[in-house]
């Protein structure tokens, strides 16, 4: 007989004294192409991940040597055209060659091993593309509508309540919607729902001190820092200078600032730096002590 497209996700024991267990079959004599096993596999006797034994012909067949605790696809005889994955790798449509991925298998990459697409509904996905400026706060889709009502709140739709991937945030950058379903639920296309994240304006507080007048315009800065947002990590590196607007003295003076910062830290792209501009600050007068007076001597 000939086996084709076909997986097996359960897991099986043989139990004491068993022969020929496999992930998808326990012997083959015949034909099996383009399938593939990921459960458990435990026997006493000629266990393999994919067949307990073959004396027919295998090919673009896979098993998950990870999850199956098997090293061997094929437990006794021959074991050509059987191939081990990782369970990541069992989750990529590039691991599978020999599939038929746009007639008879569907995938959703990182997500699912190969689902046959028999089994699956069509889904139109239609949200609006959004832009916003990063708030340190993860965003969801907006304006979903579905092709097929009954599929808002399907227990067989995932990824809903983070389509973007952040579990905290979503950081600067832009962002195409990760849903994805199960055998029993939807071959997805999704239409807009892509969200683009720019960087939020940080800007760089700094003050100047008060002065006595020395006739020049120099202003002496200090206490430069930024707030940044929520628990975000944002180092504040660099130094600026300061000049008042002239040398007299008075009260509330304007200090324009040559501000030379950057910043740095795990969470500084999320942000666009800006520098400062002015301040204000005093400027006292200089006490003078009048010199060079004498008294006269008197008779």
């Amino acid at each position: 007989g000939a086996i084709t497209d076909t997986y097996a996700t359960g897991n099986v024991s043989g139990g004491a004294g068993s022969n020929n267990v496999g992930g998808l079959l326990g012997q083959n004599s015949g034909t099996v192409s383009t399938s593939y096993a990921i459960g458990s596999v435990s026997g006493a006797l000629s266990a393999g991940g994919l067949a307990g034994s073959n004396n027919g012909t295998i090919s673009d067949s896979y098993w998950d040597y990870q999850l199956s605790g098997q090293l061997s696809g094929i437990g006794a005889g021959v074991a050509a055209g059987v191939t081990g994955l990782t369970t990541v790798q069992s989750m990529q449509q590039s691991s599978f060659i020999g599939f038929d991925f746009n007639n008879i298998w569907h995938i959703y990459n990182g997500h699912t091993t190969p689902l046959l697409r028999s089994f699956l509904k069509p889904l139109t996905i239609t949200a609006s593309d959004v832009t916003k400026v990063y708030d340190a706060t993860v965003a969801g889709l907006t304006g979903a509508a579905y092709s097929d009502p009954a599929a808002a709140g399907s227990v067989n739709l995932y990824g809903l309540d983070n389509p973007y991937g952040a579990i905290t945030r979503n950081n600067v950058g832009v962002y195409a919607a990760d849903l994805w379903s199960d055998q029993q639920g939807y071959v997805i296309t999704l239409v807009g729902g892509q969200l683009t994240v720019t960087p939020a304006d940080l800007a760089v507080s700094v003050t100047a001190a008060n002065k006595v007048y020395d006739a020049t315009t120099s202003a002496t800065l200090s206490g430069a820092a930024i707030t940044a947002l929520g628990t975000d990590v944002v180092i504040l590196d660099g130094t600026g200078s300061g000049e008042f607007a002239d040398k007299n003295a008075g009260t509330g003076k304007i200090v324009t600032i040559s501000g030379n910062y950057s910043i740095s830290g795990a969470d500084a792209g999320n942000y666009n730096l800006i520098q400062p501009a002015a301040t204000t600050a005093d400027i006292t007068t200089l006490d003078l002590p009048l010199g060079g007076i004498t008294a006269a001597k008197k008779d």
